[in-house]
C-alpha cells in the first residue's frame, strides 16, 4: 500500500486540538483497529441529529489515531457547507501564536484522491474540485475540506453515491480513513455510504435524543448492509439510561 504523509515531523501535540480526552483514546482500543500493510481501514461516525456532536467525536478520533496509527490518517467530512474542521483548527492555531503552523494548514495538498466518482450534483455529471485537502502540520492527519455550492448552481448540494470501488482505493492510500457523516434525519448520504466502510459507529447525545429515533437510524443503516461497531454516547453526565442498555443489547 502506497501511504500518504502529512509534511513535516511529528511533534505538535494533538491535545492542543482535543476536547474529550482521554474518552477518545479509550475507544480507540476498545476497537482495537487491526492494520495491515496491504489495505487501510475506513471509519465512520454518524447520528441522528446535527446536536450529537458527531463531528467532535471524529475529530478527536482521528486526532488520537494519528497518534497511534502508522501512516496517514484522513478525516473526511461529508457535511457539506459547514468547513467544520478547517474552521476548528485554524481557531486554535491562531489563539495559540501558531502563525507558521496556521500558514501550513492553509496550503492545499495534491493527495491524488480522486472522489469525484461518488459525488453528483443534480444534473450534471460529475463533480470537479469537490475537496481540498490539508495537512495539520507537524502531525499526521490530513483532512479535506468539502466545498459545496459550486459553478453556478450554489444552491444544489452534492449527494453521495454508493461507490465501494472509490473507498477500495482510498484504502490503497490511507491508513486509516474517519468519515464525518451528515445527520441520518437530514441526509441520506451517510447511510449510503455505510455498507462500504470497514466499521460505522452511531452517535447519541445522552438525554436528549429519543430511543425510537436511534432504532430508526440503526436500522435504516442495518438495512443497507452497515457493518454497525456499536453506540458512543456523548455528553454523559452521572449514569447511562436504561434504553441505552436496552438498544445496545439489540445491536
Amino acid at each position: 500500500m502506497t501511504t500518504l504523509s502529512a509534511p513535516g515531523s511529528t511533534v505538535m501535540d494533538p491535545r492542543l486540538f482535543m476536547r474529550l480526552m482521554p474518552e477518545t483514546g479509550q475507544l480507540f482500543s476498545i476497537m482495537n483497529p487491526v492494520f495491515t500493510s496491504s489495505s487501510g481501514l475506513v471509519v465512520q461516525f454518524i447520528g441522528a441529529h446535527h446536536d450529537e456532536g458527531v463531528s467532535t467525536i471524529a475529530r478527536d478520533f482521528a486526532l488520537t489515531a494519528a497518534q497511534y496509527v502508522d501512516g496517514s490518517v484522513l478525516l473526511l467530512d461529508f457535511d457539506w457547507g459547514r468547513d467544520s474542521h478547517f474552521a476548528y483548527f485554524q481557531q486554535v492555531l491562531r489563539q495559540s501564536g501558531r502563525a507558521l503552523a496556521l500558514a501550513e494548514l492553509e496550503k492545499t495538498l495534491d493527495l491524488e484522491i480522486d472522489l469525484t466518482p461518488m459525488v453528483r450534483l443534480p444534473g450534471q455529471p460529475l463533480v470537479q474540485h469537490l475537496f481540498s485537502f490539508h495537512a495539520l502540520p507537524e502531525t499526521r492527519l490530513l483532512f479535506g475540506r468539502p466545498h459545496s455550492g459550486l459553478g453556478s448552481t450554489p444552491e444544489l448540494t452534492p449527494c453521495i453515491l454508493n461507490r465501494p470501488d472509490c473507498w477500495a482505493a482510498l484504502r490503497q492510500k490511507v491508513m486509516l480513513t474517519v468519515v464525518d457523516s451528515p445527520p441520518g434525519s437530514q441526509s441520506f448520504d451517510g447511510i449510503v455510504a455505510s455498507s462500504a466502510m470497514d466499521a460505522v459507529l452511531l452517535v447519541v447525545r445522552a438525554e436528549s435524543t429519543r430511543m425510537p429515533v436511534v432504532e430508526n437510524l440503526r436500522d435504516r443503516l442495518l438495512r443497507y448492509g452497515a457493518p454497525l461497531a456499536g453506540l458512543v454516547l456523548n455528553q454523559r453526565r452521572f449514569y447511562i439510561p436504561n434504553w441505552i442498555y436496552r438498544l445496545m443489547g439489540r445491536m
